[in-house]
C-alpha cells in the first residue's frame, strides 16, 4: 500500500538494505497466511534493484567509508594514564598514583575498594575493570580525582569532583 511504499523509500534512504520482498499487490502483510509470506520471501529482490526499479536514492556506501576518527589530543597526565591502562590491561590489576603521578603501589581490582578505604595519599586509580558506582563513591570519600578504567558500569550520581575516563577517551 501507498504507506508501505513511502516508508520503504525512506528506509532505502537512511539504513543499509540487502533485500526487498513485497507481499501481492492485492493483499496486505497482515492478511497473508504462510504459505504467501513464504512465497514472498523467496522472490525477493536485491535493494538495489528495486531502488533502480522505482527511482528511488539510496544511501551510498562510499559515503559511510569517509568518516574519519579524530585525533584525540591528551594532557600529559592523561597520557600516562593511557600508557598504564595498555601495560595492565587483560592483568586484572590497579595502579595507584599519588598526587605528583607517582606509583604508590599495585593491587589485584579485587583488593581495590579495600585498599582504597585504607589509604589516604591516592590521587588517581587506573584498573583493569568496571568503574562502577561503589568505587566513585569510596574514591569521593578519600579525595581522589581521577579513575581510570576500561568502561564505565552503571552511575547513577557522578561526583564533579572526580574525573573518570575509559579507554576509549584516552584513545
Amino acid at each position: 500500500d501507498r504507506g508501505g511504499e513511502l516508508i520503504l523509500k525512506e528506509l532505502l534512504q537512511v539504513a543499509d538494505i540487502d533485500f526487498v520482498a513485497r507481499a501481492p499487490p492485492t493483499r496486505e502483510v497482515e492478511e497473508l497466511p504462510y504459505k504467501l509470506i513464504m512465497k514472498a520471501l523467496k522472490n525477493k529482490i536485491p535493494a538495489e534493484q528495486y531502488a533502480e526499479m522505482y527511482n528511488i536514492e539510496m544511501k551510498k556506501k562510499e559515503e559511510e567509508k569517509k568518516v574519519k576518527k579524530r585525533k584525540v589530543v591528551l594532557s600529559e597526565k592523561q597520557e600516562r594514564y593511557r600508557e598504564l591502562l595498555e601495560e595492565i590491561s587483560g592483568s586484572l590489576k590497579a595502579v595507584l598514583l599519588d598526587k605528583d603521578g607517582k606509583e604508590i603501589g599495585r593491587v589485584p581490582v579485587r583488593e581495590l575498594t579495600e585498599t582504597l578505604k585504607n589509604n589516604d595519599n591516592v590521587s588517581a586509580v587506573v584498573f583493569d575493570g568496571v568503574i562502577t558506582q561503589r568505587l566513585v563513591d569510596i574514591a569521593s570519600e578519600k579525595g581522589i580525582d581521577t579513575i581510570v578504567g576500561m568502561r564505565i558500569g552503571n552511575l547513577i550520581k557522578k561526583p564533579v569532583s572526580i574525573t573518570v575516563l575509559t579507554r576509549d577517551q584516552l584513545g
